[in-house]
């Protein structure tokens, strides 16, 4: 792995200081993301992983829409929404404890027990189905499946950064994450249509049965990795709704992610009257229609690389939000055209998708680093309770405006709720700093080079520029590190007991060690001409090099190449 070279880490290696910053678009960097990939295919351990979470996402997308489908040719939309609720309402609570859970027992044996219990459950149902037993037993296996399904996510966020040789490749785990996900959409309902078509229902969910069994056996053997949580996930989800209740951005950008996921509550149903109602087909076809949204977000997640660094993201997401809205308006005036309907609801997936992309990083922009964690799991509460909210509207939809109206009264909330919060978004946006030259100068630092866009975005919020006059000591052997520095202009100079050890210059960053393991500088750094420096302080660089979800940028396999290195 590419180590820093900086103050802490004592390094001879020639300075270039002409050396690309890391742009995006450059031919170097597009070579390393490659080297990166590469090294996540032959990474065994972490493959065991990612393919786990292939075979849980695809089971989850194919078992939702079957038990759906199910539900509705047993009772019609009233019982499948009351099956959607009866399966959301417990998965959001139990999301609440995962944190809990994985703090006491460890997140490999939390992801393990989560497949089993969902293979236990899906098993449960198909049998009874197969049997032709009790719908509210398929139900209840269903629900088993669906409260542990809240499991997988978090513990691949803590069970992936040790099992990464490096930032670059634990960065190159999620954009597969982010293609599994977009296939998997795609994938899993086309699945369970063809098993529900040609075999039966009890098929589609044996099959996702199977899945999570496989699941659960790939990350059988997988390293035990526990994590220390400073606070309980109940103390974080009321901190999260403090911070948002308090603070105008991220109020009006959860309420709008909470509109988002109404809008999918709804469309997992919806995808059900379609197919029946609209189409004239069986239930199984619903799989079909689900999986056409699933392809508009795969295809999200081959263009999503067009935000990064975008200044001002208000305009994109009022206009995916109108463009998800009317594809939904304008699904009712189909009629029984096929393909005009997978269409509509393809664009649909693209722009509900995009809208969701945007929406997010607007919030981490407006949102302090070190309620973020906080923030976006009030966001996670709240996207499962807005599930049911949207699952729970489709049958009063459908009464109120029948089968054909149901889809685009969706919409139009979609796009009313949007005109409202238009102003307060452009309002918001207009004040969201977005640090451009200071992301350049942290992407240009190998170890910040790797970080999503959006994470060294807050992250080059947190900083600071400060002018430095030649021969001004930056920091001084011996002493306590409280600051990380990235070089924006000029030359500094390394020295460690007396001796020149190196000297750097612009896209170079010191100081890490010192904040990573509280101890003292190991080096002194004094300008060797007039500099700017961007300088992150400690909470700020140990949030981002630590922190949640997937910006935790593998500071334990760093942790552990620079124990290995005898010159750190």
């Amino acid at each position: 792995m590419h180590h820093l070279q900086g103050a802490d880490e004592l390094s001879d290696e020639p300075v270039d200081s002409r050396r690309s910053i890391g742009q995006p678009g450059s031919m170097s960097a597009r070579g390393e993301r490659g080297r990166a990939l590469r090294r996540v295919g032959s990474n065994r351990s972490l493959r065991r992983l990612l393919l786990a979470f292939a075979a849980f996402r695809v089971a989850e997308f194919a078992v939702w829409i079957t038990i759906t489908a199910y539900a509705f040719q047993v009772g019609g939309v009233n019982e499948s929404a009351a099956v959607l609720v009866a399966q959301l309402v417990p998965a959001a609570l139990f999301a609440l404890t995962v944190g809990a859970l994985i703090n006491r027992f460890g997140a490999t044996r939390v992801q393990r027990s989560g497949f089993v219990v969902q293979a236990i459950g899906l098993t449960a149902s198909a049998v009874v189905l197969a049997a032709d037993g009790p719908a509210l037993w398929v139900y209840a296996g269903a629900v088993v499946a669906a409260v542990t399904v809240t499991v997988t996510r978090p513990c691949l966020s803590v069970l992936a950064p040790p099992l990464v040789d490096g930032v670059e490749e634990l960065t190159a785990s999620n954009v597969v994450v982010g293609f599994i996900d977009g296939g998997a959409g795609l994938i899993g309902p086309a699945i369970a249509a063809l098993l529900m078509t040609f075999v039966g229902v009890w098929a589609a969910v044996g099959a996702m049965a199977i899945a999570a069994a496989t699941a659960a056996v790939l990350v059988w053997s997988l390293p035990q990795i526990t994590t220390a949580i400073a606070e309980d996930e109940m103390g974080s989800v009321l901190v999260g709704i403090r911070t948002v209740l308090r603070t105008p951005g991220p109020r009006v950008l959860v309420l709008g992610i909470g509109v988002h996921s109404i809008l999918i509550g709804a469309l997992d149903l919806l995808a059900v009257v379609m197919a029946v109602d609209l189409l004239g087909r069986n239930e199984a076809f619903a799989g079909w229609v689900t999986a056409s949204f699933g392809a508009g977000m795969a295809l999200t997640g081959v263009v999503a690389i067009a935000v990064i660094g975008r200044e001002r993201l208000a305009f994109g997401i009022v206009g995916s939000a109108i463009a998800a809205g009317v594809s939904l308006v304008a699904v009712s005036f189909v009629g029984d055209r096929v393909g005009a309907l997978l269409l509509l609801v393809a664009a649909c997936g693209l722009a509900a998708s995009w809208y969701e992309l945007t929406s997010k990083m607007l919030l981490q922009r407006v949102s302090r680093l070190d309620l973020l964690g906080h923030v976006f799991c009030c966001v996670e509460a709240m996207q499962m309770a807005m599930l049911a909210v949207g699952s729970a509207s489709v049958p009063f939809l459908v009464r109120w405006f029948g089968a054909d109206g149901a889809p685009a009264g969706v919409g139009a909330l979609m796009v009313v709720t949007i005109a409202v919060l238009t102003p307060a978004l452009i309002r918001i946006d207009r004040h969201a700093r977005v640090p451009l030259t200071e992301m350049a100068a942290l992407r240009g630092t190998r170890l910040f080079g790797p970080l999503p866009a959006p994470a060294l975005e807050t992250l080059a919020r947190e900083a600071h520029r400060r002018p430095v006059p030649a021969g001004t000591v930056l920091i001084r052997e011996g002493e306590l590190g409280a600051e990380y520095f990235a070089m924006l202009s000029g030359r500094v100079q390394v020295t460690a007991g007396g001796k020149v050890v190196n000297e750097l210059a612009r896209g170079e960053g010191f100081g890490e060690r010192a904040l990573l393991y509280e101890s003292a500088r190991s080096a002194t750094v004094h300008a060797l001409e007039d500099s700017v420096v961007l300088v992150v302080d400690r909470p700020a660089f140990l949030t981002a090099v630590t922190g949640h979800g997937p910006t935790g940028a593998g500071a334990a396999a760093i942790a552990e190449g620079w124990t290995d290195d005898p010159l750190r």
